[in-house]
């Protein structure tokens, strides 16, 4: 496309923010033509059958008993041009907001009190060749979809509060290859209730303000968000499509992801539950390379359980030098160590635990939120 082509695209893109802008708040017509069609939310629950946390979507524009996609672990969202910023609000984070409308999915609210955290992935080159070292890819929105580095080293601003006034924020560089640490997104109320929009900021090359730049096309991030209460990870592509065709494009960008990219967590590459430990077989808690999540139901420092109540859970390595760390339990001195308690007992110690957690399973609910 040439400049003076994108330069058109954008002038007139420009005007249309500004006609929208005399048009009703609650407009639907300014909605979608603002970029995210649909106000959709990335949904932290945690699973019913098994305790643990996991990823879903929320679409707020449907009835409450289609509202949960579940397993969404994709999200693709357009800008809107805000003043001379390319802007994206969509998705939030929501959690937990009312029984009706997560019974239907097996869901339940996250533990109260709670920080939601994220990171950013450098993706692994071994299980996802096309985003491999990139901490963001590049999609121009030409078919069939291609994913490869963004042209000029354009980044993304992730900004929780105002713009000039942040709580927190980080700059994810476009020519950047190294996992990046984030912040906490919001903290959940006592009830484990969360709904909390951030800003995703989308930075030009050369500083220049929109119309001129950054180029058209579809900027795709691996982030992982967590509860320090579950003690897992789970990674999802977050995407911001810039005058690249619109819901087509994000459609097409999702696809694409969806199909390729979002894989099991025992086989994704990526180390879920910090154990120093990556996917099956090696990790122990993974059961084969289609399960959900690398924790272990055996051994107690590996099965996502504060088991002591210590208010820390299982071994956790991020830094690689054996101990544990990261709210990790430093009474766990290896993911398949069998009781969270210190000294790690013997045989005979460990037999009478066994026995007296055995007596005591029917009292313990499945998240220790009630006591016998």
């Amino acid at each position: 496309m040439s400049w003076c082509h994108r330069k058109g695209r954008r002038a007139a893109a420009l005007a249309l923010a500004i006609a929208l802008a005399i048009l009703p708040a609650g407009s639907a017509m300014a909605q979608y033509l603002g970029g995210n069609g649909i106000h959709i939310d990335v949904a932290v629950q945690e699973n019913a059958s098994d305790g643990r946390m996991s990823i879903h979507g929320f679409d707020f524009d449907v009835l409450a008993e289609q509202a949960i996609i579940v397993d969404k672990r994709a999200f693709v969202r357009g800008v809107e041009i805000s003043g001379n910023l390319l802007l994206a609000q969509d998705p939030g984070f929501v959690a937990r907001l009312s029984p009706t409308e997560l019974a239907s999915a097996g869901l339940v609210a996250p533990a109260g009190g709670e920080q939601l955290l994220f990171n950013v992935l450098s993706p692994p080159a071994s299980t996802m060749p096309d985003f491999g070292g990139r901490t963001i890819s590049f999609w121009d929105g030409s078919l069939p979809v291609s994913w490869g580095p963004v042209p000029d080293d354009e980044g993304i601003r992730v900004i929780n509060g105002s713009f000039f006034n942040p709580t927190d924020e980080l700059v994810i560089p476009g020519g950047g290859d190294s996992d990046l640490d984030g912040f906490a997104v919001s903290t959940s109320l006592g009830s484990g209730s969360i709904h909390h929009h951030i800003k995703w900021l989308l930075l030009p090359d050369n500083g220049a303000l929109p119309p001129l730049g950054p180029d058209d096309g579809v900027y795709m991030v691996l982030y992982e968000f967590s509860m320090p209460y579950y003690s897992e990870w789970v990674p999802v592509f977050l995407g911001i499509e810039a005058f690249a065709g619109g819901t087509t494009a994000r459609g097409a960008a999702l696809t694409s992801i969806e199909n390729n990219f979002q894989l099991p967590l025992c086989s994704d590459g990526i180390d879920n539950d910090k154990d120093g430990l990556v996917d099956f077989p090696e990790d122990a808690g993974c059961a084969d390379a289609d399960d959900m999540s690398e924790r272990g139901a055996v051994s107690e420092c590996d099965d996502g359980i504060d088991n002591d109540g210590d208010g820390n859970v299982d071994f956790h390595d991020l830094d690689g030098d054996g101990a544990s760390d990261y709210n990790g339990d430093s009474s766990c001195l290896h993911p398949d160590g069998l009781y969270e308690v210190v000294p790690e007992p013997g045989f005979a110690t460990g037999l009478l635990f066994g026995l007296v957690g055995l007596a005591s399973a029917s009292c313990r609910d499945r998240t220790r939120r009630s006591a016998c």
